[in-house]
């Protein structure tokens, strides 16, 4: 999960096997929060491996659960 990001095909393919560093700039630059959001965490730990992996899965599983957790009470849409 920590390793997925959603993005047009256009920019996967300009990726290809690109290192993530090689990456960083397009993200950076990206309309989408969670581009940019990538790039800081590549920027910051100037790569992409299994630390930065778990911290941004980490991070989509605590806005998940706050944002969509089933078991939180629900307010009446009616």
């Amino acid at each position: 999960l920590g390793n997925l990001l959603l993005m047009p095909h256009g920019m996967n393919s300009s990726f290809q096997n690109k290192a993530p560093v090689e990456k960083r700039e397009t993200l950076a630059n990206a309309t989408l929060a969670s581009h940019r959001k990538v790039a800081d965490l590549i920027g910051k730990n100037n790569g992409w491996g299994p630390d930065e992996i778990r911290n941004r899965k980490d991070m989509i599983k605590a806005f998940a659960l706050d944002h969509w957790d089933s078991r939180a009470e629900r307010v009446p849409t009616s």
